[in-house]
Protein backbone atom coordinates (compact mmCIF):
# COMPACT_ATOMS: atom_id res chain seq x y z
CA UNK A 1 0.00 0.00 0.00
CA UNK A 2 1.54 3.50 -0.76
CA UNK A 3 1.84 5.48 1.90
CA UNK A 4 -0.15 9.24 2.33
CA UNK A 5 3.15 10.71 1.51
CA UNK A 6 3.45 8.93 -2.18
CA UNK A 7 0.18 10.31 -3.55
CA UNK A 8 1.68 13.52 -4.71
CA UNK A 9 4.24 12.19 -7.10
CA UNK A 10 1.61 9.53 -8.12
CA UNK A 11 -0.81 12.16 -8.90
CA UNK A 12 1.93 14.32 -10.97
CA UNK A 13 2.49 11.65 -13.24
CA UNK A 14 -1.05 10.99 -13.67
CA UNK A 15 -1.66 14.77 -13.95
CA UNK A 16 1.11 15.49 -16.26
CA UNK A 17 -0.51 12.80 -18.78
CA UNK A 18 -3.91 13.58 -18.63
CA UNK A 19 -2.93 17.54 -19.27
CA UNK A 20 -1.04 15.88 -22.49
CA UNK A 21 -4.09 13.92 -23.45
CA UNK A 22 -6.68 17.36 -22.60
CA UNK A 23 -3.92 19.22 -24.81
CA UNK A 24 -4.21 16.99 -27.54
CA UNK A 25 -7.83 16.25 -27.34
CA UNK A 26 -8.77 20.33 -27.47
CA UNK A 27 -6.11 21.16 -30.17
CA UNK A 28 -8.59 18.56 -32.12
CA UNK A 29 -11.42 20.08 -31.53
CA UNK A 30 -10.38 23.77 -30.66
CA UNK A 31 -13.14 23.95 -28.07
CA UNK A 32 -10.68 25.53 -25.34
CA UNK A 33 -7.89 27.83 -24.84
CA UNK A 34 -4.57 25.31 -23.72
CA UNK A 35 -4.16 27.07 -20.52
CA UNK A 36 -8.05 26.48 -19.54
CA UNK A 37 -7.46 22.80 -20.07
CA UNK A 38 -4.44 22.70 -17.96
CA UNK A 39 -5.54 24.78 -15.10
CA UNK A 40 -8.70 22.82 -14.84
CA UNK A 41 -6.59 19.45 -14.31
CA UNK A 42 -4.26 20.85 -12.00
CA UNK A 43 -7.42 22.02 -9.91
CA UNK A 44 -8.95 18.31 -10.09
CA UNK A 45 -4.92 16.92 -9.66
CA UNK A 46 -4.94 18.75 -5.99
CA UNK A 47 -8.67 18.04 -5.22
CA UNK A 48 -7.91 14.54 -5.73
CA UNK A 49 -4.51 14.49 -3.39
CA UNK A 50 -6.40 16.34 -0.91
CA UNK A 51 -9.73 14.81 -0.81
CA UNK A 52 -8.34 11.31 -0.96
CA UNK A 53 -5.38 11.97 1.72
CA UNK A 54 -7.93 12.99 4.13
CA UNK A 55 -10.73 10.40 3.59
CA UNK A 56 -8.18 7.74 4.31
CA UNK A 57 -6.96 9.36 7.40
CA UNK A 58 -10.90 9.23 8.42
CA UNK A 59 -11.40 5.93 7.29
CA UNK A 60 -8.34 4.51 9.06
CA UNK A 61 -9.56 6.77 12.15
CA UNK A 62 -12.66 4.67 12.27
CA UNK A 63 -12.30 2.00 15.02
CA UNK A 64 -11.14 4.78 17.40
CA UNK A 65 -13.87 6.78 16.83
CA UNK A 66 -16.81 4.05 17.23
CA UNK A 67 -14.81 0.67 17.54
CA UNK A 68 -16.38 -1.79 15.05
CA UNK A 69 -20.32 -2.85 16.72
CA UNK A 70 -22.68 -3.75 13.77
CA UNK A 71 -21.47 -6.72 12.37
CA UNK A 72 -23.71 -9.08 13.94
CA UNK A 73 -26.52 -6.69 12.87
CA UNK A 74 -25.83 -6.21 9.81
CA UNK A 75 -24.78 -10.13 9.27
CA UNK A 76 -28.57 -10.91 10.07
CA UNK A 77 -30.64 -8.12 8.17
CA UNK A 78 -28.86 -9.44 5.05
CA UNK A 79 -29.63 -13.58 6.10
CA UNK A 80 -33.26 -12.21 6.92
CA UNK A 81 -33.14 -10.51 3.34
CA UNK A 82 -32.35 -12.87 1.30
CA UNK A 83 -34.94 -15.66 2.98
CA UNK A 84 -32.06 -17.56 5.54
CA UNK A 85 -29.32 -17.59 2.88
CA UNK A 86 -25.86 -15.80 2.93
CA UNK A 87 -25.61 -13.63 -0.35
CA UNK A 88 -21.89 -14.88 -0.20
CA UNK A 89 -23.70 -18.27 -0.91
CA UNK A 90 -25.65 -16.86 -4.05
CA UNK A 91 -23.40 -15.60 -5.70
CA UNK A 92 -21.14 -18.65 -5.19
CA UNK A 93 -23.73 -20.60 -6.62
CA UNK A 94 -24.20 -18.19 -9.67
CA UNK A 95 -20.85 -18.19 -10.81
CA UNK A 96 -18.56 -20.67 -8.62
CA UNK A 97 -15.04 -19.33 -9.91
CA UNK A 98 -14.27 -16.21 -11.71
CA UNK A 99 -10.83 -15.61 -14.04
CA UNK A 100 -7.71 -15.56 -12.42
CA UNK A 101 -6.78 -11.78 -11.22
CA UNK A 102 -10.16 -10.16 -12.31
CA UNK A 103 -11.41 -9.65 -8.53
CA UNK A 104 -8.04 -7.52 -8.56
CA UNK A 105 -7.74 -6.25 -11.88
CA UNK A 106 -11.92 -5.29 -12.21
CA UNK A 107 -12.15 -4.56 -7.77
CA UNK A 108 -9.20 -3.15 -7.20
CA UNK A 109 -7.57 -1.31 -9.74
CA UNK A 110 -10.05 -0.75 -12.64
CA UNK A 111 -12.21 0.82 -10.14
CA UNK A 112 -9.93 2.77 -8.27
CA UNK A 113 -8.52 4.32 -11.53
CA UNK A 114 -11.80 5.22 -12.53
CA UNK A 115 -13.14 6.66 -9.35
CA UNK A 116 -9.91 9.17 -9.18
CA UNK A 117 -9.21 10.02 -12.64
CA UNK A 118 -13.44 11.36 -12.80
CA UNK A 119 -12.73 14.78 -11.83
CA UNK A 120 -9.68 15.18 -14.03
CA UNK A 121 -12.08 13.56 -17.32
CA UNK A 122 -14.75 16.23 -15.94
CA UNK A 123 -12.44 18.93 -15.97
CA UNK A 124 -11.21 18.15 -19.40
CA UNK A 125 -13.83 17.61 -21.54
CA UNK A 126 -17.11 18.05 -20.27
CA UNK A 127 -18.69 22.11 -20.69
CA UNK A 128 -22.23 21.21 -19.47
CA UNK A 129 -22.29 22.94 -15.74
CA UNK A 130 -25.59 20.85 -14.65
CA UNK A 131 -23.78 17.71 -15.46
CA UNK A 132 -20.37 18.62 -13.96
CA UNK A 133 -22.27 19.81 -10.67
CA UNK A 134 -24.40 17.41 -10.17
CA UNK A 135 -21.91 14.52 -10.76
CA UNK A 136 -19.37 16.51 -8.05
CA UNK A 137 -22.19 16.64 -5.78
CA UNK A 138 -22.62 13.30 -5.39
CA UNK A 139 -18.87 12.33 -6.49
CA UNK A 140 -18.15 14.06 -2.64
CA UNK A 141 -20.98 12.54 -0.91
CA UNK A 142 -20.39 9.05 -2.14
CA UNK A 143 -16.67 9.49 -0.70
CA UNK A 144 -17.45 11.91 2.10
CA UNK A 145 -21.04 11.21 3.27
CA UNK A 146 -21.23 7.42 2.43
CA UNK A 147 -17.48 6.78 3.15
CA UNK A 148 -17.12 8.78 6.04
CA UNK A 149 -19.96 9.76 8.23
CA UNK A 150 -22.30 6.71 7.55
CA UNK A 151 -19.62 4.85 7.81
CA UNK A 152 -18.12 6.01 11.22
CA UNK A 153 -22.16 5.37 12.03
CA UNK A 154 -22.38 1.75 10.91
CA UNK A 155 -18.75 0.48 12.12
CA UNK A 156 -17.80 -2.39 10.84
CA UNK A 157 -15.96 -5.10 8.82
CA UNK A 158 -17.67 -6.76 6.83
CA UNK A 159 -18.00 -11.00 6.26
CA UNK A 160 -14.22 -11.29 4.89
CA UNK A 161 -13.11 -9.40 8.87
CA UNK A 162 -15.76 -11.30 10.67
CA UNK A 163 -14.24 -14.15 12.46
CA UNK A 164 -10.84 -12.23 13.01
CA UNK A 165 -13.11 -9.60 14.55
CA UNK A 166 -15.49 -11.81 16.29
CA UNK A 167 -13.00 -14.59 17.14
CA UNK A 168 -15.91 -16.78 15.82
CA UNK A 169 -16.39 -19.11 13.18
CA UNK A 170 -19.64 -16.86 11.57
CA UNK A 171 -17.82 -17.07 8.17
CA UNK A 172 -15.56 -19.17 7.95
CA UNK A 173 -16.83 -22.01 5.31
CA UNK A 174 -17.05 -18.31 3.41
CA UNK A 175 -13.33 -17.81 3.83
CA UNK A 176 -12.81 -21.09 2.98
CA UNK A 177 -14.55 -21.18 -0.59
CA UNK A 178 -12.81 -18.04 -1.32
CA UNK A 179 -9.69 -19.41 -0.87
CA UNK A 180 -10.70 -23.02 -2.77
CA UNK A 181 -12.61 -21.73 -5.52
CA UNK A 182 -13.17 -17.39 -5.98
CA UNK A 183 -10.02 -16.47 -6.94
CA UNK A 184 -6.48 -17.91 -7.42
CA UNK A 185 -4.72 -14.16 -7.08
CA UNK A 186 -2.30 -14.22 -4.32
CA UNK A 187 -2.24 -10.54 -4.62
CA UNK A 188 -5.90 -10.46 -3.64
CA UNK A 189 -5.23 -11.95 -0.04
CA UNK A 190 -1.88 -10.17 0.00
CA UNK A 191 -4.42 -7.44 0.10
CA UNK A 192 -6.56 -8.79 2.69
CA UNK A 193 -3.49 -9.25 4.97
CA UNK A 194 -2.64 -5.63 4.63
CA UNK A 195 -5.85 -4.27 5.59
CA UNK A 196 -6.10 -6.09 8.36
CA UNK A 197 -2.10 -5.48 9.34
CA UNK A 198 -2.88 -1.64 9.04
CA UNK A 199 -5.62 -1.63 11.53
CA UNK A 200 -4.51 -3.90 13.82
CA UNK A 201 -1.53 -1.78 14.00
CA UNK A 202 -3.00 1.23 13.59
CA UNK A 203 -1.28 2.61 10.44
CA UNK A 204 -2.29 5.41 8.41
CA UNK A 205 -1.76 4.36 5.07
CA UNK A 206 -3.76 5.44 1.65
CA UNK A 207 -5.86 2.74 0.15
CA UNK A 208 -5.79 1.25 3.48
CA UNK A 209 -9.04 1.09 6.59
CA UNK A 210 -11.80 -1.02 6.63
CA UNK A 211 -15.39 -0.21 6.59
CA UNK A 212 -18.08 -2.08 5.76
CA UNK A 213 -21.54 -0.50 5.57
CA UNK A 214 -22.02 1.78 3.62
CA UNK A 215 -20.19 0.36 -0.12
CA UNK A 216 -18.26 2.98 -1.31
CA UNK A 217 -17.74 1.07 -3.91
CA UNK A 218 -20.92 0.52 -5.02
CA UNK A 219 -21.75 4.28 -3.94
CA UNK A 220 -19.08 4.79 -6.70
CA UNK A 221 -19.94 2.78 -9.59
CA UNK A 222 -23.63 4.65 -9.01
CA UNK A 223 -21.84 8.09 -9.38
CA UNK A 224 -19.87 6.52 -12.49
CA UNK A 225 -22.76 4.73 -13.78
CA UNK A 226 -25.31 8.52 -13.15
CA UNK A 227 -22.65 10.09 -14.87
CA UNK A 228 -22.68 7.73 -18.37
CA UNK A 229 -25.98 7.91 -18.57
CA UNK A 230 -26.07 11.63 -18.28
CA UNK A 231 -23.99 11.58 -21.16
CA UNK A 232 -26.20 9.45 -23.48
CA UNK A 233 -29.81 7.47 -22.39
CA UNK A 234 -27.80 4.84 -24.67
CA UNK A 235 -25.29 4.01 -21.78
CA UNK A 236 -28.13 2.85 -19.69
CA UNK A 237 -27.00 -0.78 -20.18
CA UNK A 238 -23.69 -0.33 -19.34
CA UNK A 239 -24.63 2.12 -16.25
CA UNK A 240 -26.59 -0.50 -15.08
CA UNK A 241 -24.17 -3.58 -15.42
CA UNK A 242 -21.35 -1.42 -13.88
CA UNK A 243 -22.98 -0.98 -10.71
CA UNK A 244 -24.13 -4.50 -10.54
CA UNK A 245 -21.24 -6.21 -11.19
CA UNK A 246 -19.43 -4.05 -8.65
CA UNK A 247 -21.91 -4.92 -6.28
CA UNK A 248 -21.57 -8.57 -7.08
CA UNK A 249 -18.08 -8.40 -6.40
CA UNK A 250 -18.12 -6.76 -3.29
CA UNK A 251 -20.72 -9.85 -1.88
CA UNK A 252 -18.05 -12.06 -3.70
CA UNK A 253 -15.27 -11.05 -1.83
CA UNK A 254 -16.72 -9.87 1.41
CA UNK A 255 -15.47 -6.71 1.66
CA UNK A 256 -19.19 -6.17 1.78
CA UNK A 257 -22.90 -7.37 3.15
CA UNK A 258 -25.31 -6.97 0.25
CA UNK A 259 -27.63 -4.89 2.56
CA UNK A 260 -24.51 -2.11 2.36
CA UNK A 261 -24.85 -2.23 -1.55
CA UNK A 262 -28.20 -1.74 -1.22
CA UNK A 263 -28.49 0.91 1.18
CA UNK A 264 -25.69 2.96 -0.97
CA UNK A 265 -28.07 2.45 -4.45
CA UNK A 266 -31.02 3.79 -2.47
CA UNK A 267 -28.73 6.78 -0.35
CA UNK A 268 -27.09 7.55 -3.90
CA UNK A 269 -30.58 6.95 -6.13
CA UNK A 270 -32.75 9.50 -3.68
CA UNK A 271 -30.16 12.29 -3.65
CA UNK A 272 -29.88 12.17 -7.99
CA UNK A 273 -33.69 12.92 -7.45
CA UNK A 274 -33.54 15.39 -5.40
CA UNK A 275 -30.72 16.78 -7.61
CA UNK A 276 -32.61 16.53 -10.62
CA UNK A 277 -35.75 17.92 -9.07
CA UNK A 278 -34.02 21.05 -8.30
CA UNK A 279 -34.95 24.43 -10.06
CA UNK A 280 -31.87 25.37 -12.46
CA UNK A 281 -29.85 27.57 -11.10
CA UNK A 282 -27.49 30.68 -13.65
CA UNK A 283 -24.61 29.02 -14.06
CA UNK A 284 -22.05 30.13 -15.68
CA UNK A 285 -21.30 27.82 -19.33
CA UNK A 286 -17.60 27.06 -18.54
CA UNK A 287 -15.92 24.09 -17.62
CA UNK A 288 -14.56 25.29 -14.35
CA UNK A 289 -13.64 22.09 -11.72
CA UNK A 290 -13.88 24.76 -8.95
CA UNK A 291 -16.09 25.19 -5.51
CA UNK A 292 -18.57 27.24 -7.43
CA UNK A 293 -19.04 23.94 -9.52
CA UNK A 294 -19.38 21.15 -6.76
Amino acid sequence: MLELAQLAPELLVVASGLVCIGLAANALTRSRPHTEVIAQVCMAAVFVCLFQTTFSMVKNSIPQIVPFYADPYLAKIDKALHFGVDPWELAYWLLPKLPDNILTTVYAKIWTLAALLLPFLIAMFDTNPQRVKRTMILYLIAWFFIGNVLAILGSSVGPVFYDQLMNASRFSEFRSTLQQSGTDDPLFFAMQASLWWNYASNAQNLGTGISAFPSVHTAMAFVMASYLYDLSKHLLPISIGLVASILFLSIYTGYHYAVDGYFSILAMSLVRWWLLKRPPQNIPETNVLSLRSV
